[in-house]
């Protein structure tokens, strides 16, 4: 098996999940000497993709479109890990109302449609 190529957890927190995923499925001890860490998301799919790696772990997002690259599916249920997406306006934001109807429109049902549609819900 050629290395696997995770986010390193220093460069975000996708490595730490991936790992924390490992441990849950208890192959951890396993697959960790295979690991080639890399620096973020888009040279773990170029590394995929290209073929210099075989297998990658991480988020699946919407934009992955490399050529080369085939989603294959979820962990198995308990191994993954749910991501919480908070919002904030500043103390001193420019525009506190036009933010505040910002969030309203995305934690409200026509945000939770949009999510829905994108696979986030």
């Amino acid at each position: 098996m050629k290395p696997w190529p995770p986010q390193h957890p220093t460069m975000g927190s996708v490595g730490g999940a991936s790992l924390l995923a490992l441990d849950k499925m208890g192959i951890r001890q396993q697959v960790e000497p295979k690991i080639k860490w890399v620096r973020g998301g888009g040279e773990v799919q170029t590394s995929v993709a290209s073929g210099e790696t075989e297998i990658a772990l991480g988020p699946y997002l919407s934009d992955m479109r490399n050529p080369g690259l085939d989603i294959v599916g979820a962990l198995p249920p308990g191994c993954d890990l749910a991501t919480v997406y908070s919002c904030a306006i500043a103390a001193k934001a420019g525009g506190p109302v036009e933010a505040a109807e910002f969030i309203a429109m995305l934690s409200g049902e026509p945000g939770r449609n949009s999510r829905r549609q994108l696979g986030f819900v």
